[in-house]
């Protein structure tokens, strides 16, 4: 498989798992526990975007959040297809450090 190839198909993997991700997330914020917990999990980065609206979750969060996932398959496919592991180590270890660092933001605990 070419790495533009794997590149591809993680990016539809994680497109795939976005939305469903989305809606959890404000299903989880809004309607259940009011906790941010699966939003944290799943997308710190657009949750890190939050100083740049004011503090909320705005457009920029969204946008940041809708291409999150994608982006991150995009890496580890062509990670994986180029048999190079520490590249798919250098996304989950950005990512897991992305998670620590929104979860000290207090308006998101």
């Amino acid at each position: 498989m070419t790495p533009a190839s794997a590149a591809g198909i993680g990016a539809g993997v994680g497109l795939a798992l976005t939305f469903p991700a989305l809606g959890l997330a404000a299903m989880w914020a809004g309607m259940g526990p009011g906790s941010f917990l699966v939003a944290r999990l799943c997308f710190p980065v657009a949750l890190l975007a939050t100083p740049l609206t004011g503090g909320e979750i705005g457009m920029l969060s969204l946008i940041v959040a809708a291409l999150q996932m994608p982006i991150e398959g995009a890496l580890i496919g062509t990670a994986v297809a180029l048999r190079q592991p520490l590249g798919t180590f250098a996304v989950v270890s950005a990512h897991a450090l992305a998670v620590a660092l929104c979860s000290g933001l207090s308006a998101f605990s």
